[in-house]
C-alpha cells in the first residue's frame, strides 16, 4: 500500500482522492498538486464524478431489492417495463432479466455516454432509450445477446427504468436510501444540483487542462450518474468487503456460475489466488477506480479530477493483483465513457 500512496503522491493530477483498506485497517488520503504533495492530506468534502462506478451501485440496489422482494433478478422483464428500447427482429430469445443486464449479456446497445455540456437541455429518460429529443446517443436497442457478453451503458438505462416502474420511486431516491442505509452522506446518483455545485473539484483532459465549463452532465444516472467524495467511496467498499453483507453474497454466488466476465455490476478477475472484483470510471475530465480482493480482503478506491490518472489506475488493479496482503501502516479510519 506505501508504494501506492507514493504512485499517486508523484502523479501529475492535480487531485487526487484514495482510499485502501486492509483486512480491518483503513487509510484515507488526498493528494493535491496546489501543496506540492509533500504529504498526504485529510479529504476535502469535494466531490468528483465516479462515472462508472454508478453500475456498481446500481448493482447493490438490484440486489437489496431482490432481497426484500421488490423485484427478481432471474426473471424476464416484460415490454412496458423497458420503454421505448427497440427489439432487434434477428432476436430468437426472450426478454432480459434484471441480472441479463447488470451482466452486460441482455444484448443492450449502446456502449458508453459523451455527457452533455451544463447549460444544455437534457432528455428525459425515455428520450435516452428512443435516442430522440435531446439524447445525443443512438437509440437503445435489444440486439442478439453475445455469448461473452457485450458491455453497456445502455443496458443500464433500462434497469433505471425497470427500477423506477418497480418501486414506484425515482432512481435518484432510491439511491438516496440506499446511501442513507450504508451511512453514506455525500453522494448523488444522477445530475448535481445546483446547490451542490460549490463542492466539485472541476475537471482536467490528459494533459491536466481545465475542461471547458468544468464538467459534463450525464443524466444517464444508473449507467454514469455518480458524484461523490472519497469518504462515501471509502464507506461503500467497507459494507461491500463485510461479511454481513447480502448484496456481496448474493453477487458472489451468481458469480460462481456467470458466463462472461462480469459479475453483479463489476468486472470479476478470478484465479487460484484472487477473487478480485472492480469497476473503472471514465467520464470527461474524471477517473475513477473502485476494486475488492475478496480473498485477501483488501481494497482499493480512487477518485481523481483527471484524465492523466489512467496509468495509475492500472497500478493499483495490478498490485492489488500480484501482492500479498500486508497490513496498512498508520492507519487513519474510513472517513464519513461512462
Amino acid at each position: 500500500m506505501a508504494q501506492l500512496a507514493q504512485m499517486m503522491a508523484s502523479s501529475s493530477a492535480p487531485l487526487i482522492q484514495a482510499f485502501m483498506m486492509d483486512d480491518t485497517d483503513c487509510w484515507t488520503a488526498e493528494f493535491s498538486s496546489t501543496t506540492d504533495r509533500p504529504a498526504p492530506a485529510a479529504p476535502s468534502r469535494l466531490v468528483l464524478q465516479a462515472a462508472s462506478i454508478s453500475k456498481v451501485v446500481t448493482s447493490v440496489l438490484c440486489h437489496q431489492l431482490h432481497h426484500n422482494g421488490t423485484i427478481d433478478l432471474h426473471r424476464p422483464l416484460l415490454f412496458d417495463q423497458l420503454g421505448p428500447v427497440v427489439i432487434d427482429r434477428r432476436r430468437r430469445v426472450g426478454l432480459p432479466s434484471v441480472l441479463d443486464l447488470l451482466e452486460h449479456r441482455g444484448g443492450a446497445t449502446v456502449k458508453g455516454f459523451d455527457g452533455y455540456a451544463r447549460e444544455a437541455v437534457l432528455p428525459t429518460l425515455n428520450e435516452i432509450i428512443a435516442g430522440t429529443g435531446a439524447a445525443l446517443n443512438d437509440p437503445i436497442q435489444l440486439a442478439v445477446p453475445s455469448r461473452t457478453g457485450s458491455y453497456s451503458g445502455g443496458g443500464y438505462c433500462l434497469l433505471q427504468r425497470v427500477l423506477e416502474r418497480s418501486s414506484g420511486t425515482g432512481f435518484t431516491d432510491l439511491t438516496a436510501e440506499l446511501f442513507t442505509g450504508l451511512g453514506i452522506t455525500g453522494a448523488v446518483m444522477g445530475v448535481l444540483p445546483r446547490d451542490q455545485h460549490h463542492r466539485v473539484a472541476p475537471g482536467h483532459d490528459v494533459d491536466d487542462r481545465p475542461t471547458p465549463g468544468q464538467w459534463r452532465d450525464y443524466p444517464e444516472s444508473a449507467a454514469a450518474g455518480l458524484w461523490c467524495g472519497i469518504q462515501d467511496l471509502g464507506t461503500l467498499v467497507a459494507a461491500l468487503l463485510s461479511p454481513d453483507s447480502v448484496e456481496m453474497r448474493l453477487i458472489r454466488a451468481h458469480a460462481a456460475t456467470a458466463p462472461t466476465r462480469w459479475a453483479g455490476g463489476f468486472t470479476l478477475l478470478r484465479d487460484a489466488e484472487r477473487e478480485l472484483y472492480f469497476h473503472t470510471g471514465e467520464s470527461v475530465g474524471y477517473r475513477s477506480l473502485l476494486a475488492l480482493d475478496l480473498t485477501g480482503r483488501r481494497a482499493v478506491a480512487l477518485l481523481c479530477n483527471s484524465e492523466s490518472a489512467d496509468g495509475l489506475l492500472q497500478a493499483c488493479l495490478q498490485q492489488l493483483l500480484t501482492s500479498a496482503p500486508v497490513t496498512t501502516a498508520q492507519p487513519h479510519g474510513a472517513g464519513g465513457a461512462a
